[in-house]
């Protein structure tokens, strides 16, 4: 859950992991957010985040924490997240 997702944010901030595999661990927007945010001086270009629960209400609150990251790919499959949410 988001609780452990912003534990494992802290251990990898001064990491060399490049990829993480999250898919299916109850993250919600603002777990993922807070996670991404606590990374932006990290070296993860991949996050694989499908099957949570992250949503429309938390699709541009995400989008804003994505700036400035070194994030070149993020899955957000099987989520209950629209078209209106990504933008």
């Amino acid at each position: 859950g988001d609780q452990a997702l912003y534990n494992l944010g802290e251990y990898l901030e001064d990491t060399e992991v490049e990829a993480i595999n999250l898919v299916g661990n109850k993250i919600s927007g603002i777990g993922a957010k807070a996670f991404i945010e606590l990374l932006q001086g990290a070296r993860l270009t991949s996050i694989y985040l499908g099957n949570n629960l992250i949503d429309d209400s938390s699709g541009e609150a995400l989008g804003v924490a994505l700036q400035g990251s070194q994030l070149t790919y993020l899955n957000l499959i099987i989520n209950p997240l629209s078209e209106e949410g990504l933008r």
